[in-house]
């Protein structure tokens, strides 16, 4: 069993590396202006942890379904949030992966997962998690057409997404992640800073 200290450490240290190394890779394959998608048909959806903050991603998974009226959301998460995933309305499929198994079975899943993602030909993916380079790594590995995620200076993850938004901490949670999910940043918020 991995204990969340010695997951940090992997994701801080090898996360970092491979990031860094990914990196140019992903400047090449990116166009001059990556933009919102006009239509996606498959949706994908990326948050491991805080229980919570899986919770809050739902109204940017209504938001989405206006904006892609006829799009299929898939959702990615860690084996211990698939429970409260099937309760959520929206999520037409779930991948799980078991990050508290060990190693081994982190591992395969984590190449499991992958090879179905990128059968898939995801239209868009958005990365809801705020600083891990894990997830980010798995959104570019993905093979997705457009990638969307946070950007902070304070946690270092590439450029690996192709629309980097930044987290405002102003804002509560469900407007980030709204805003980060359609682009409509203006109206994600309800209150504007005095």
């Amino acid at each position: 069993m991995l204990s969340l200290t010695v997951m940090k450490f992997i994701d801080s240290c090898v996360g970092k590396v491979l990031c860094f190394l990914l990196t140019p890779l992903a400047r090449v394959k990116r166009s001059d202006e990556p933009q919102y998608p006009h239509d996606a048909g498959k949706v994908l959806i990326v948050k491991f942890w805080g229980i919570g903050s899986v919770v809050l991603t739902s109204p940017a998974l209504v938001k989405l379904k206006e904006k892609y009226r006829n799009c299929r959301i898939f959702f990615l998460t860690s084996e211990g949030n698939r429970d409260v995933c099937e309760m959520m309305p929206g999520i037409d499929h779930i991948f799980t992966i078991r990050i508290n198994a060990g190693i081994a079975p982190f591992i395969r899943d984590t190449i499991s997962v992958l090879l179905r993602l990128r059968r898939e030909r995801f239209d868009f993916i958005v990365d809801f998690e705020f600083f891990t380079r894990y997830s980010a790594l798995m959104t570019f590995l993905s093979g997705a057409k457009i990638k969307a995620g946070f950007h902070a200076w304070e946690a270092y993850r590439g450029d690996l997404h192709d629309i980097r938004v930044p987290f405002n901490y102003y804002w509560h949670v469900t407007d980030n992640f709204i805003c980060l999910a359609t682009g409509d940043c203006a109206s994600s918020h309800d209150s504007e800073l005095p």
